[in-house]
């Protein structure tokens, strides 16, 4: 009876500390990076916070042992769906999760942390006093190691840090293409017959970068506001990665992609001002981006 008490503990308190961190790490990587006030952002940024508040409230649960056969049950179904998100995006290719803030967790190992905890939780009793078969309760102490195994795995992730360059990469400075024309990076842009001609404001982002979307987001409503007054100046928002979320049809900014050599890093977010192909003005960060009250150079 001890040890079908204890397996279940185990189980609860694993499981519970996998979502709690989970929405922890969240919390701080929304809290650590800018944020536009845009629309579309303020949007995203609810729903996240909605996300980590359901988090902490089944992690909660989960780790009191209140009511444990509906906390059970409902934390199979969170972990389906969970385990249904990660391998959308490891068969998609994605670099990472997103599940765990800054860290860069590889979706496989999502998806093994998934599954660990599905099987213990499964395995798990519904009942103190339930009695389970030996190859059931060695069966629910493996998928309680894996889902250990699988945890240090995420916590050993590599963490994302603002602005790094790649080791054996060649750091792109912005500031050196001014003058420039055509814009040596043009090239290398897959919409560049369409912005080498006339006012552009450019925007180098890459997705998996909470600043870079947020200053995007902030770029579609100059985009619009200029489209809403006739205004000769347009936007190009261009991902560094070419791996090109998918967009509203109708968006009043242009989208498109840059296949650089793989050696080149680029920072992110980093703004371009074109006129006709030459470029004004290049700046990179978060702040150096903003275009608050700025001007367009020559009107």
């Amino acid at each position: 009876m001890l040890g079908l008490i204890s397996a279940t503990f185990v189980t609860r308190m694993l499981v519970g500390g996998v979502v709690l961190l989970a929405a922890g790490l969240k919390t701080h990587d929304l809290l650590a990076t800018p944020r536009a006030d845009s629309a579309s952002s303020l949007r995203t940024n609810a729903a996240e916070f909605a996300l980590i508040a359901a988090e902490c409230l089944l992690a909660a649960w989960l780790l009191s042992g209140r009511q444990w056969p509906a906390a059970r049950g409902l934390a199979i179904v969170w972990m389906i769906a969970l385990c249904g998100v990660s391998l959308y995006k490891a068969a998609t290719g994605a670099a990472s999760c997103g599940c765990f803030g800054r860290f860069q967790v590889n979706p496989w190992i999502t998806v093994t942390l998934d599954v660990a905890a599905l099987g213990a939780l499964s395995l798990s009793p519904i009942a103190a006093d339930a009695m389970l078969g030996s190859w059931r309760h060695g069966a629910l102490y493996t998928w309680q190691i894996i889902l250990l195994c699988a945890l240090g795995l995420v916590l050993r992730s590599p963490f994302r840090r603002p602005s790094p360059a790649p080791a054996g990469s060649t750091e792109l400075d912005p500031a050196k293409w001014v003058n420039q024309r055509p814009w040596v990076m043009g090239e290398y842009i897959d919409k560049w017959a369409e912005i080498s001609h006339g006012k552009w404001v450019v925007l180098l982002y890459s997705p998996d970068c909470r600043a870079c979307t947020s200053t995007r987001d902030s770029y579609e409503q100059l985009a619009l506001k200029w489209r809403t007054d006739k205004s000769p100046i347009r936007v190009a928002l261009i991902d560094t990665l070419d791996e090109p979320d998918d967009y509203a049809p109708n968006s009043p900014a242009w989208y498109g992609t840059m296949r650089a050599p793989a050696d080149w890093y680029i920072p992110t977010p980093t703004l371009v001002i074109l006129i006709d192909g030459r470029v004004i003005d290049a700046d990179s960060g978060y702040e150096q981006c903003q275009w608050n009250d700025r001007e367009f150079p020559g009107g």
